[in-house]
């Protein structure tokens, strides 16, 4: 999938602030409520754009994506937006503020599969089609008990192989860091015939105990943020570890 859609307009001030709670703690969180709400609903209309399940949360600045609870928040009129997850918080983007003063220009554009792994980049006022920062949100299993879980990633979303892993909308106690996935293969002609052919071997975490679901491990003759035809399947390069494919049936 490659989708994206243009947002542009203007808020009523700058300024304006509301105290919610963090859900990495419940403590007060205090965001800049207009920016906040451009942010969010603009990521909410993208991802139904192309069915995506996603719905505000109880809480201020609170998406529900796919089932995966996320708090996106301007935690500063310019230039911070802060991500957290149940449990923990992941990073605080400084740069490509979609905002100058009142106004606002950004695409997002949406990259990857949610089925598997997806990138979703959040452009900036400067360069509204920059594709550099934003956030992750991934599917997978934890293979000791075949339970689903998910992996989020937030900050600069480039090349990015290692994730945080969140089981049953929170992140797992013995992972609070972040838990690195994939494997770069190597090209040899008794392999993958000098990169003629792609060698397609599940992904896996590097403690070995998590897969991720429709991706397996890069190959170093594919080009990262490229699309490639393997097969008759669409994969994406997400990363030089991780090649995911194309499997839903949202647009494209």
């Amino acid at each position: 999938m490659y989708y994206r859609r243009y947002f542009s307009g203007s808020i009523a001030a700058t300024n304006a602030t509301r105290i919610t709670k963090s859900i990495v703690n419940g403590s007060n969180l205090t965001h800049y409520c207009n920016q906040t709400d451009v942010l969010l609903s603009a990521i909410k209309q993208t991802l139904e754009d192309v069915g995506i399940q996603c719905e505000y949360g109880d809480i201020d600045g609170v998406l529900i994506i796919d089932g995966v609870t996320l708090q996106i928040c301007a935690t500063n009129p310019s230039p911070y937006i802060s991500f957290n997850i149940n449990g923990i918080q992941m990073t605080t983007i400084n740069s490509n503020y979609p905002f100058s003063g009142t106004k606002y220009s950004f695409y997002v554009t949406l990259k990857g599969d949610i089925e598997g792994i997806l990138q979703i980049f959040i452009g900036s006022y400067a360069s509204p089609q920059i594709e550099t920062t934003g956030f992750i949100i991934g599917k997978g299993v934890d293979l000791r008990d075949g339970v689903e879980i998910r992996v989020i990633w937030a900050g600069s979303v480039n090349n990015v192989s290692s994730f945080y892993v969140v089981k049953n909308d929170k992140i797992l106690d013995d992972y609070k860091s972040t838990v690195a996935f994939g494997l770069q293969l190597t090209n040899v002609s008794g392999l993958n015939n000098n990169g003629i052919e792609a060698t397609l071997v599940e992904c896996v975490a590097q403690p070995g105990r998590f897969k991720l679901s429709n991706c397996y491990f890069g190959n170093a003759a594919l080009a990262v943020n490229s699309f490639y035809n393997i097969g008759g399947d669409i994969y994406y390069s997400i990363a030089a570890a991780i090649l995911v494919k194309c499997v839903s049936t949202h647009v494209s």
